[in-house]
């Protein structure tokens, strides 16, 4: 992977890095997950993916999970 022991969202090198999936319910491909460390994972799931998904509704897009 190209971006071994690197953060993809602080872009920080790491010693732990988890699977964070973009889209809790959608596939688990390459294209769905982020490698993040611990922090960014939880800044992810618990304030980014939220706002996102609420902008994404109040923009109108249809059949999200």
């Amino acid at each position: 992977m190209k971006s071994a022991g690197i953060c993809e969202m602080c872009g920080h090198h790491v010693g732990v890095r988890q699977k964070a999936h973009i889209m809790a319910e959608g596939k688990k491909t390459e294209n769905n997950v982020l490698m993040l460390c611990p922090t960014c994972h939880i800044m992810f799931d618990r304030h980014v993916k939220p706002k996102v998904f609420k902008a994404m509704m109040e923009a109108g897009f249809t059949g999200l999970p």
